[in-house]
This record gives structure tokens, sequence and C-alpha cells, in this order.
């Protein structure tokens, strides 16, 4: 039987690993005053923005034009942000995540299986 424990606890702990890879943080270039860059942005992307006065603002962006970049309740001009994070899904880390889960439930079957005899 703790065979089949540690595999259980290697499993958990290997797919608490993968599900905090599957997500990243990909800085965004504001450019200089008046000629801010965001293009790397989109409606439906999450981010994080750091503002000149200090403030940090997360949210799901709504709508994007070259002076605003707005989300639920919160609207931000551009010429005050300091600095840009936007979420991004890695597709390869969470391909790979399904890949893992599914070795881990084929061990802990074979795990049980052979213990079993």
């Amino acid at each position: 039987m703790s065979v089949v424990r540690m595999t259980l606890k290697l499993s958990f702990l290997f797919v608490f690993f993968l599900l905090a890879a599957c997500t990243s943080l990909t800085s965004v270039d504001v450019g200089s005053p008046g000629g801010y860059s965001l293009s790397e942005i989109s409606v439906g992307d999450d981010v994080i923005i750091k503002k000149h006065d200090g403030d940090t603002l997360e949210f799901m962006v709504t709508k994007k034009n070259a002076s605003t970049i707005a989300g639920r309740n919160v609207i931000v001009d551009v010429s005050d942000i300091l600095q840009v994070k936007v979420k991004k899904i890695s597709a390869t880390k969470t391909v790979g995540l399904g890949v893992g889960v599914t070795a881990i439930i084929y061990a802990i079957a074979i795990a049980i299986v052979s213990s079993a005899f």
C-alpha cells in the first residue's frame, strides 16, 4: 500500500507544478511617453497594469483604443501606465499537463494492480 500512497503524493505534486506552469506573465513594452505601443494587448487578455501613481490593477480587457484600456468597471489612460503584464496560457504546457495527468493515472492503476498481487 505504501507504493500507492507514494505514487498518489508524487502525482498530486506533479499536477500542482504543471498547473502553475500553464500560465505565464509577459511584460509588454509601453514605449516612451506619447509613443505607447500596446499592440500586444487584445480584448479578452488578462492584464496586470502598474500605474505611475503606484496603483496596480488586474483585469480582463474588454475594450482598447489608442488612448485607453478598459475592463469591467475600470478604464486606464495609456499615459498613466508604467508597466503592463499580460497573462498568457501556454498551449504546449497545457498539452503537457494532459499527457502528464494521463501518464499518472496509468501509473496509479499499474501500482494498484501490481500491489494487489
